[in-house]
């Protein structure tokens, strides 16, 4: 079983003395589970990794988006091949049944 460890900072050093703060102003809280210790990041890292994700999904999205319309082009094109051949069959049919009416 993963065990979760709280780590809270109940008083802080302030000119020599510790002084008690409040628990809900911890200026640092971490919460880890398991036994490997996650890497705390400062605002500046955290939002570089944010902007790494972003970048890498919208990249993702991009190549996603070509695959996409490359198969409705290809699509579209046997669309209009079947329809020249259906539209060719209908007037081949049209020439017969003309040339048998004479």
């Amino acid at each position: 079983m993963v065990r979760g460890y709280i780590k809270r900072a109940s008083s802080e050093l302030v000119d020599g003395k510790h002084k008690k703060i409040d628990p809900l102003y911890a200026p640092h809280r971490s919460i880890s589970f398991g036994k490997k210790k996650q890497k705390i990041l400062t605002k500046e890292e955290s939002l570089h990794e944010e902007r790494r994700w972003i970048l890498d999904h919208a990249g993702n999205t991009d190549q996603y988006l070509k695959y996409f319309n490359m198969k409705l082009e290809q699509q579209q094109s046997k669309i209009n091949k079947l329809m020249k051949a259906k539209k060719n069959f209908e007037e081949e049919i049209a020439r017969l049944k003309s040339n048998t009416n004479v």
